[in-house]
């Protein structure tokens, strides 16, 4: 028995009056291969008459196919990707790098809560929460030597510093000179190692002289200098006449100026046991402080104590009482 051919057609048949279909198929896929291009195409080649709201659209994008649905209502900006799995929800919306997230069951997006993955920059106008913490566990913010940070319940964060105490003076120098100074080592016509007693500040300020002539600093010239080493590049002459002379500079244990006899201020009224003076001492154990001449002692479980200008007395002085006191600073 032969079979019978069914109807071919070479064209497909369109109605003359539009009536609403499930889904349309594309391929709808843009002048460019991007999503919103095909969702474009689809919406150019759908006529507003057959729409309906949950009407479904296939489009295909980067050759993968996809499957959108006419969401909220008919309009081109309501065809929307279904989402899979559970909810029903839409695909992203918004515009390009805006982050999606849940509003009221459904997926939606803010222009100011962006991602560019292109340069890995997270924008956000307001970040609520307590200490934030890196892909790896570890904290954003990690408190150093005598810093805390806590946070609130609010989340709120608070960076404080404790224990930092008084602040160390800085360290105070002199600029002293050494006048033709005799270098140490052997001048037997071999020995190209010496050394000045002092550190020439600065090195180069250093002028070494052989019988009477200037040496030039240098590797490639006369002699170089380490701290207090001097090596020549060419031995003296045995029974040379070496000299030197340079500028160096001292630490100062004490202050370079002294207050003398200065009268602390503070009420001297039998119950005031705090005192001012004009300047930080160097060192505070250095202060002698009178009361009525007598000098009292200084120290915790003694007479008085001294924190930068303050001076507290364990026991206030007497009313009316003389007051002075010597200190360098």
């Amino acid at each position: 028995m032969a079979v019978t051919t069914g109807l071919q057609l070479p064209f497909g048949i369109q109605p003359v009056n539009p009536v609403p279909v499930d889904a349309w198929s594309g391929p709808f896929t843009g002048s460019i291969d991007t999503t919103q291009s095909a969702v474009d195409a689809a919406n150019s080649s759908i006529p507003s008459a057959i729409r309906f709201q949950s009407m479904e659209v296939r489009l295909i994008v980067s050759g993968t196919s996809r499957k959108f649905w006419y969401r909220d209502g008919i309009d081109d900006a309501d065809l929307v990707e279904f989402a899979s799995g559970g909810g029903g929800g839409s695909g992203p919306s918004g515009s390009d790098t805006e982050i999606q997230f849940n509003s009221g069951g459904a997926f939606s997006s803010d222009p100011n809560f962006t991602y560019d993955s292109t340069s890995s920059t997270l924008t956000v106008p307001h970040l609520s929460g307590s200490l934030t913490r890196l892909a790896d566990g570890t904290s954003y913010l990690v408190a150093g030597e005598n810093i805390t940070i806590t946070t609130g319940s609010n989340g709120s964060i608070t960076i404080s510093a404790t224990g930092l105490g008084a602040p160390a003076p800085a360290v105070r120098t002199q600029t002293q000179m050494s006048w033709m100074e005799s270098p140490g080592g052997t001048v037997d016509g071999v020995n190209t190692v010496f050394t000045v007693a002092n550190a020439p500040t600065p090195a180069n300020g250093l002028m070494f002289f052989v019988n009477g002539v200037l040496q030039k600093p240098g590797a490639q010239y006369d002699y170089t200098i380490s701290s207090t080493t001097v090596t020549l590049a060419v031995p003296p002459e045995e029974g040379s006449n070496l000299v030197a002379t340079y500028a160096y500079q001292i630490s100062l244990d004490v202050g370079p100026n002294t207050s003398w006899m200065e009268t602390p201020g503070g009420a001297v009224d039998g119950v005031n046991s705090t005192f001012n003076i004009a300047n930080t001492p160097w060192p505070s154990s250095a202060v002698m402080f009178y009361v009525n001449g007598v000098l009292q002692k200084q120290g915790a479980t003694f007479d008085y104590t001294v924190t930068d200008k303050t001076i507290y007395f364990s026991v206030p002085p007497p009313e009316g009482s003389n007051l002075s006191v010597t200190y360098p600073y």
